[in-house]
This record gives C-alpha cells, structure tokens and sequence, in this order.
C-alpha cells in the first residue's frame, strides 16, 4: 500500500494555513501543520516527512533557525519557504 507524502508545515497565520492546509490534502498529501517552530522541531524530531513548508516568521522559533536545525538531522529534504 502506498503512503501519501508528508508535508511538515509551520504556518501561524491561521487564515492562510487552513486554505493552504486543504488544498494540499485535497491533492492527497498528509499535511501535519504546526503554528509555532518549537512545535515544528519537535514534530521533526519524532515524525518522518517527505518535504517541509515554512514561514519565516514565527512564534518560538522561526523558520530560519527550523531550516537550520532540519539540515542537521537531514541534508537532503526539500524546504520551501512560504512567506
């Protein structure tokens, strides 16, 4: 059976997030969407994703200081960001 691809995303406008959110899951993607970084890195630490989206500003930590952290654990995974 094939999993559908994962997409960790960290967005704090909600507005923005629902519609990007149902779009993308419309498109068959199993979207995990977090608000602020230190939930974004936590969710990275214990969960497998196939590419990551990510606003810059945050609460927390923001998307740069994400971007780095990810590279730390995976040098290869996509990261988009979304501003």
């Amino acid at each position: 059976m094939n999993r559908k691809p994962s997409i960790l995303y960290a967005e704090d406008d909600e507005t923005l997030a629902f519609l990007t959110v149902d779009n993308l899951v419309q498109h068959n993607y199993d979207v995990h969407h977090f608000s602020n970084g230190n939930d974004c890195i936590n969710a990275f630490h214990s969960s497998e994703f196939d590419l990551c989206i990510l606003d810059v500003m945050l609460p927390g930590i923001d998307g740069f200081a994400i971007a780095a952290e990810i590279r730390k654990l995976n040098h290869e995974i996509p990261i988009l960001f979304l501003s």
